[in-house]
């Protein structure tokens, strides 16, 4: 029965930067490299009014991995290598792109338990603020009012500005062929910025041969504890942010150990300061 922790480990280091509470044998670990494309239907506010902007998407290129140290702990990193906004300004229809580098993660994760079945892990790690918070373009409504004036949603930002620590506890239990997992974390923000909770809660299993899926359900909801103000974004960097995703992933064993891989995802409810998605992404991902 054992043999099911060796399996589903696999199984959870091919999750889109999320690890699970599972960790590589030491100098074994994992990559994945994807590409990520959002087209912003509706942007809903801090006060959960929705709004009907004007045309907005988004494509990132973004990377993580993990290796293992020593046995029972691995470091792990997560980054948007670039990520690029494209916004409509509907006073003249043009499209207007921002570009800009992502904000670096790296940190441990610690599994201080595993069982036949059952997994326990603590992470912590530093997000490094690469991108400024600086207003990049002014959000308008799709359409004018009945005095020929476009009302504002709010303003572009491409990044947050401030240092993050973000702290998780991980917990997974594997069954003979799939395996259920959570986590629950907790992220300081310097800069006056609210501090967030989060969780995730997931299911995954072999589909077929040479095929594995996942269903990934999570949330983050910033607390109001921070002395700076809350803004407006699509982009969801912003002061405030809260958010629950569902996500479906898919990866296809095309040689052994490399992956081909595509998620869908959307908001699954209590959005606020950010759009909806829906997202797609598409992903190669090696086990070594």
């Amino acid at each position: 029965m054992k043999r099911a922790v060796p399996l589903v480990a696999v199984m959870m280091l091919a999750s889109t930067a999320h690890a699970g509470p599972w960790t590589p044998e030491p100098g074994h670990g994992y990559v994945k490299l994807w590409a990520k494309y959002l087209l912003g239907v509706g942007y809903f506010a801090g006060d959960g009014g929705v709004d009907n902007y004007a045309n907005y998407h988004e494509l990132f290129l973004a990377t993580y991995g993990d290796v293992g140290l020593v046995d029972g702990l691995a470091l792990w990193w997560h980054s948007d290598l670039v990520r690029t906004f494209y916004l409509e300004d509907p006073r003249d229809d043009t499209l207007n792109a921002q570009v800009a580098p992502g904000d670096p993660a790296i940190g441990l994760r610690w599994r201080f338990y595993l069982g036949d079945r059952l997994a326990l892990s603590l992470s912590a790690g530093v997000r490094a603020p690469l991108a400024d918070d600086a207003p990049k373009g002014t959000v308008y409504e799709r359409n004018a009012g009945d005095d020929g004036v476009f009302d504002v949603v709010g303003d572009l930002r491409v990044g947050s500005g401030v240092w993050s620590v973000p702290i998780q506890v991980d917990i997974g239990y594997a069954f003979d062929t799939w395996y259920v997992s959570g986590s629950v974390s907790y992220t300081v923000l310097a800069g006056g910025y609210d501090d967030r909770i989060g969780f995730t809660a997931e299911v995954g299993a072999p589909l077929r041969p040479k095929w594995t899926g996942r269903l990934r359900l999570s949330g983050v909801f910033s607390l109001r504890d921070g002395s700076a103000p809350r803004t407006e974004s699509p982009s969801g960097y912003a002061n405030g942010t809260s958010y629950m995703g569902i996500a479906l992933e898919l990866d296809y064993e095309w040689i052994p150990e490399w992956f081909l891989g595509v998620t869908l995802e959307g908001g699954a409810g209590y959005l606020r300061r950010q759009t909806g998605g829906p997202v797609i992404s598409l992903s190669l991902s090696h086990t070594y």
